[in-house]
């Protein structure tokens, strides 16, 4: 019968940074250190790291790991049972580890993780067969957690690897979370190396390969949901657009602009979800790139992470075909895009077209009061007798409406016109003195 040489459960937990931080709530691991008791040892408090030890009621040696990976707090309980131990270690540390997290995460003032993943792990002395560590996988008291210990023994440079299942758990406060187990024997003449390069760091081996396993597969379940969304949100544009094809008059097409209102809208709506599925795709391949560069640099090449990794990229190149039809159907919508923005130049146009003939009016108006007060200010110094009404209301009426009228078409820059229309308003003026000068004759 093999034994297990200090045989361990391991939770690593992970918590969104923002939730922590602005929740008000203290730190996890200051919750667990303070339930430790009296014996607890701080060996290291770096500002984005730390370890704390203690031991528990039944001897075991708990140890506590925090750091901090871009926006998520890594928090990993270990416990440990020293010396050979049968396979029934396992299932005790698991319980008591089981515990410890629950009494944690039943308390209501406490940020809860997102995702987590247990690993069993342990030693075993020269000799040792993949068929003999397989009875003891079977062993594990798993059944109650609905995963299955039927799981193929994949062989890798740090011994040998199980993955035991992931499932979905409603935890304190029914907030879901997914959890992963894994199971790791490791030969005892590799042990120490095995410790240093990929078990206990926290800047590598298997606690950043999950958790950027974790997060990639986040992303491809909210894909489920964001693409239902875009989906709808595209079949509504597109019936729009029909049912405005088929019943718009483009020849009138001002009087038409609340048809076009509503496919604007249901368009901005389908730019929205199509910019969410955007960001989520840039989030899936950045973390799937940190996956399989966390497994390159710890040189782990399993079946199990090797199916993770297609599954990742089957969900991107889902995205992108999802993303692809979305930019198809945004390319046809631009028609749409350059009616409305046509309606709305028109509509400004008119404006200044209507702006423009009331600030000629009014300009007209003052011109002919002028041309009028002039006129009659100057006759009157003069001694000389005005022609009659008729003619001087005449003659003004042609500067009032000429000169502006001048003005105008040389700011569209019709030269010809517009020198034409000054000369009408010039010729107004000479013909007034040259009409004084007859009646006065």
């Amino acid at each position: 019968m093999i034994d297990l040489i200090d045989p361990r459960a391991t939770a690593l937990q992970f918590y969104l940074l923002r939730e922590v931080q602005h929740s008000g709530m203290r730190l996890p691991y200051l919750i667990f250190e303070e339930k430790a008791g009296p014996d607890l040892h701080i060996e290291s408090a770096a500002d984005d790291c730390r370890r704390s030890t203690w031991q528990t009621a039944a001897g075991d040696t708990a140890q506590l790991d925090w750091t901090v990976a871009h926006d998520t707090h890594i928090l990993r309980i270990s416990l440990t049972r020293t010396g050979a131990q049968p396979v029934s270690a396992w299932n005790e540390l698991n319980v008591t580890l089981e515990e410890l997290l629950n009494n944690h995460q039943a308390a209501p003032d406490q940020p809860l993780p997102w995702a987590a993943t247990h690993v069993f792990s342990a030693q075993v002395g020269r000799g040792a067969q993949a068929e003999q560590l397989q009875g003891l996988i079977n062993q594990l008291s798993v059944g109650k957690m609905g995963l299955s210990t039927g799981s193929t023994c994949d062989p890798t440079p740090y011994g040998w690897c199980w993955t035991l299942g992931m499932q979905e758990l409603n935890i304190a406060r029914e907030q879901p979370i997914w959890k992963r187990y894994l199971a790791w024997i490791v030969p005892q003449e590799r042990a120490e190396r095995v410790d240093q390069v990929f078990l206990e760091p926290l800047n590598q081996g298997i606690a950043r390969i999950e958790l950027y396993l974790h997060k990639s597969l986040h992303h491809i379940r909210q894909h489920a949901a964001i693409r239902s969304t875009l989906e709808k949100a595209r079949i509504d544009l597109q019936d729009s657009m029909l049912v405005a094809l088929r019943t718009v008059n483009f020849q009138d097409i001002q009087r038409e602009e609340p048809e076009l209102e509503k496919t604007s809208r249901k368009l901005m709506i389908f730019l929205a979800e199509k910019t969410q599925s955007e960001v989520l795709l840039n989030s899936l391949r950045s973390n799937r790139q940190s996956f399989i560069e966390h497994l390159e640099r710890v040189k782990l090449d399993t079946p199990a992470y090797a199916s993770q990794a297609a599954l990742i990229q089957r969900g991107i190149e889902q995205l992108e075909s999802d993303l692809a039809n979305a930019q198809a159907v945004a390319d046809s919508s631009y028609t749409f895009q350059d009616i409305q923005r046509s309606i709305e130049s028109n509509r400004i146009e008119r404006a200044g077209v209507l702006l423009g003939g009331a600030a000629a009016i009014l300009a007209g108006l003052a011109i002919f009061n002028n041309f009028l007060d002039i006129w009659n200010l100057s006759v009157e110094k003069s001694g000389l007798t005005l022609p009659t009404p008729w003619l001087r209301a005449l003659l003004g009426a042609l500067a009032a409406v000429f000169w502006p009228l001048g003005a105008y078409q040389l700011v569209k820059r019709q030269w010809w016109r517009g020198g034409v229309s000054l000369l009408i308003g010039v010729l107004s003026i000479i013909l007034a003195v040259i009409f004084t000068i007859i009646v006065n004759q």
